[in-house]
C-alpha cells in the first residue's frame, strides 16, 4: 500500500546519448522506483529511420517504454529531463547557458515540450564555456547541482572540484553554487577506441574490471618522468611492455586503464594549479558516477598524492529534484535530508 511518505511527486529523466534512465521520486527527492533502457537519443533516431516514424513519435515511444507504467499510476506528475534530449540531436533543443553559471538558476531556464500524448516535459539546459577553449555539458550540470545539494548548500566562497568520470569525463571548478570553469577528458571513449580499433588491443585478453598492480603501474607511469612526454607516447608502452615480456596479455587492459586515468589526473592537476592552487592545497574533491569507475579514480588520485576525495551518490536524481523545486514543480526541499557521500577507502 502506498503511504503519504511514499507518494510520488516527480518523474526525473537522465536522457543521454546511448541510454535513458528514469527516476520516480517521492518527498525529498527519495527514489521510489528506477528504470533504465538503452534508449538514448542515438538509438531513438536510429529506430525512427528504420520504422519511418517522425521525431515526436519515436521519442514518445521511448518515453512510454520507460515510464509508461508510472504514468498509468500517476498521470499528473511533472516530468523533468536532462541530458542530450535537449541537444540539437534530441527531442527539443534548449539553449545552453553561459558559464560562469549559478546552478540554483537551472530551473529558471528549462524548456517545455508538449508531447503528442499531451504530457509536458521540462527540459534542463546545458552549460557552455565560451572562454579559452570552448566546452559544453548536457546532463552533467544536474550531477553538479546534486553534489552541491548534498553539501547542504555550500557557502558563496567555498570552492570545490567535482569529478564526473565517464565516457567523456568532466571536471568542474565550483565556487559556492557557481560553475566557474570545467574541462572534458575523453578518457572512456579513448579507452574503447584503443581496445577495439588499434594494434594495442590485438594482444589484450579480458577487460579492465577490477584494480590490480597493472592498473597502479599505468597510473604511476603517467605521473612519473616517463609520463612527461604525454599520452601519445606512453600509450605505446601497452604494446612494448608486452613485447619485452613485462606485461602479460591479461594485464594490458588494466594497465591501459590506469595509464589513461593517470594522464587525466595529471591534466586536472595542471588545470587546477593554473587557478592558483598548489598540489598540497587543493579544493575539496567530490566524485560522482558509477561506483566501480569512481573506485578507479579514488585509487588513481591516491597514487597521485591526492587524498580526501569523497563520493556523492544519486546526484542525478537529487539534481533533477532540485531543478523541479527551482521551477516550482514540487514542494520545497529541506537540503539537510540529503545524505552526504562517504569517503572511499584508498
Amino acid at each position: 500500500m502506498t503511504t503519504d511518505t511514499d507518494k510520488a511527486q516527480l518523474i526525473g529523466l537522465d536522457w543521454g546519448t546511448s541510454s535513458l534512465r528514469a527516476y520516480l521520486l517521492g518527498p525529498g527527492g527519495r527514489i521510489l522506483r528506477e528504470n533504465a533502457l538503452p534508449l538514448g537519443i542515438m538509438p531513438v533516431r536510429q529506430s525512427m529511420r528504420v520504422s519511418n516514424s517522425d521525431l515526436d513519435r519515436a521519442f514518445q515511444s521511448a518515453l512510454d517504454s520507460v515510464i509508461g507504467e508510472w504514468i498509468l499510476d500517476y498521470p499528473s506528475l511533472p516530468i523533468v529531463a536532462a541530458g542530450m534530449v535537449g541537444s540539437s540531436h534530441g527531442w527539443k533543443e534548449v539553449p545552453y547557458q553561459n558559464a560562469p553559471f549559478d546552478v540554483r538558476q537551472l530551473g529558471s531556464h528549462v524548456g517545455q515540450l508538449k508531447t503528442s500524448s499531451g504530457m509536458i516535459v521540462h527540459i534542463v539546459p546545458g552549460i557552455v564555456k565560451r572562454f579559452e577553449l570552448p566546452n559544453v555539458m548536457r546532463g552533467e550540470e544536474i550531477q553538479i547541482l546534486g553534489v552541491w545539494a548534498t553539501e547542504s548548500g555550500a557557502n558563496e566562497t567555498e570552492e570545490m572540484l567535482i569529478g564526473l568520470p565517464g565516457t567523456h569525463s568532466k571536471w568542474c571548478f565550483l565556487r559556492g553554487s557557481q560553475i566557474m570553469d570545467f574541462e572534458t577528458f575523453m578518457t572512456g571513449e579513448l579507452y574503447a577506441v584503443v581496445r577495439q580499433h588499434t594494434i594495442l588491443g590485438q594482444t589484450m585478453s579480458g577487460d579492465a574490471d577490477g584494480l590490480s598492480p597493472a592498473f597502479d603501474r599505468g597510473v604511476e607511469v603517467a605521473g612519473g618522468t616517463n609520463g612527461l612526454v604525454g599520452i601519445l607516447s606512453t600509450m605505446f608502452s601497452v604494446r612494448s611492455f608486452h613485447l619485452v615480456g613485462q606485461l602479460p596479455a591479461e594485464d594490458q587492459a588494466e594497465y591501459l586503464s590506469g595509464l589513461l586515468i593517470g594522464h587525466e589526473i595529471q591534466g586536472v592537476q595542471r588545470w587546477i594549479e593554473s587557478k592558483g592552487f598548489s598540489r598540497k592545497c587543493l579544493p575539496q574533491i567530490r566524485l560522482s558516477g558509477g561506483s566501480l569507475l569512481c573506485m578507479r579514480y579514488h585509487r588513481a588520485l591516491a597514487l597521485s598524492g591526492i587524498d580526501g576525495a569523497v563520493s556523492a551518490s544519486n546526484t542525478s536524481a537529487i539534481g533533477l529534484w532540485q531543478v523541479a523545486i527551482q521551477a516550482g514543480l514540487t514542494p520545497t526541499l529541506d537540503a539537510s535530508k540529503f545524505e552526504r557521500g562517504v569517503a572511499e577507502s584508498c
